[in-house]
């Protein structure tokens, strides 16, 4: 019959694979006396990716899971807040291990060197020895 009929197409490659970085604000003291809490936050920042983006996070004392969750980020950044029981004399290291990461196109994170990150909580002062006047 001789018809005929052409479709053009365009694919879009997204060219920055999305990617996270976790940050914290550094070592710190235990606040306050034993039995008191201290709070340890982080910041996941998105690099790159599209829209929004859901992540795996683990939060280790050691070897100890003390806390988990899946996330969807709607922004570029996104704060995990951990509250910590103060220990006497006892430093406290907690790691938190970022995985899963996805965007809205469903690409999954490959760089995932700046995934993790480690606090360290110093230890409260043994105070029991000071005495006042």
């Amino acid at each position: 019959a001789g018809n005929t009929n052409t479709c053009a197409q365009t694919v879009t490659v997204d060219p920055n694979p999305v990617d996270i970085e976790v940050v914290d604000l550094g070592n710190s003291c235990q606040s306050g006396e034993t039995g008191s809490q201290t709070s340890v936050a982080w910041t996941v920042n998105k690099l790159s990716g599209v829209g929004s983006w859901t992540y795996y996070y683990e939060i280790k004392n050691g070897s100890t899971v003390v806390a988990n969750a899946t996330r969807t980020v709607t922004g570029s950044a996104d704060s995990v807040n951990f509250t910590v029981n103060n220990i006497t004399n006892t430093n406290l290291n907690y790691t938190i291990t970022i995985s899963g990461v996805t965007d809205d196109c469903g690409t999954t994170e490959t760089n995932t060197a700046n995934n993790s990150d480690t606090v360290t909580l110093f230890g409260v002062p043994d105070t029991g020895d000071i005495q006042t006047n």
